[in-house]
């Protein structure tokens, strides 16, 4: 996927394929994308996530997503990202 394509940045730092399929990825500089298989969408300040320095993602057992950087861990509720490591809503 190219910038001209519809996705910013030059350098994706993980990928991870959650429970139902979805890939999900940080990029440098622009937050986290989402592909479900037809399009990408992308994840940054408004939806909570506090930094664009994001280099990993993980899904735990049950379901839930993190994403981890140099400013902190986010857990993704399906709406929006919560800062764990400020707030600790584990």
């Amino acid at each position: 996927m190219t910038r001209q394509e519809g996705l910013g940045g030059v350098e994706v730092g993980d990928i991870c394929q959650d429970r139902t399929g979805n890939l999900w990825f940080p990029v440098e500089g622009q937050g986290v994308y989402r592909y479900d298989g037809a399009s990408f969408t992308r994840f940054y300040e408004r939806n909570g996530l506090e930094s664009h320095a994001i280099f990993g993602v993980t899904e735990d057992r049950t379901g839930r997503l993190w994403f981890y950087g140099f400013a902190g861990t986010w857990r993704y509720d399906g709406r929006s990202f919560v800062n764990v490591t400020r707030d600790e809503p584990w």
